[in-house]
């Protein structure tokens, strides 16, 4: 099921597969429904950033796409934590690409995690009045309903070194 990802720079790190999964095909909608409120808590941000009136995203022909789980010292960050926004660019160096929105609907179905997981889903936010991303997270806090949620976030705020984020290969 993993495989290796070498990164475009010789001293880049090498960088696993953590989960190959199909997306695209569906409205935004649909995905959303595929989200049932008794088996996931969705936040009603994320809700309302998906209702049908706002979004069309994600409609169009499937693709395979590969995603990795990394933790944001394993990029290459060893003694100062990074700004969000150094993070996506190193991602984007190392020749990879940032989510889309829709990967998290997609996302949050497909992994199964453990209690205590926080995953930060490495995307273009949703640039919100004052310069506030907003950013999709995947969180289990209990042993049942997986949890999608809106981070609000700004570039330039500092990100944890062991943080792990989503994004795709």
């Amino acid at each position: 099921m993993f495989e290796v990802v070498d990164g475009p720079e010789a001293d880049g790190p090498v960088i696993p597969v953590y989960l190959e999964i199909g997306v695209g095909g569906k409205s935004d909608a649909k995905l959303l429904s595929d989200l049932p409120t008794d088996t996931y808590y969705v936040q009603q941000a994320v809700r309302e950033h998906f209702a049908p009136r706002k979004s069309t995203l994600g409609v169009g022909v499937q693709e395979m796409v590969k995603f990795a789980c990394t933790k944001v010292e394993d990029l290459g960050f060893k003694d100062l934590p990074p700004e969000y926004g150094e993070v996506w660019e190193r991602i984007r160096t190392l020749g990879h690409s940032l989510c889309l929105p829709s990967d998290a609907l997609v996302l949050r179905r497909a992994l199964i995690q453990p209690v205590g997981d926080h995953l930060v889903v490495a995307m273009d936010g949703v640039v919100c009045p004052g310069g506030i991303h907003h950013v999709y997270t995947l969180d289990q806090y209990y042993e049942s309903a997986p949890c999608l949620k809106v981070c609000l976030i700004r570039l330039n705020e500092k990100i944890h070194l062991r943080t792990k984020v989503l994004y795709r290969l």
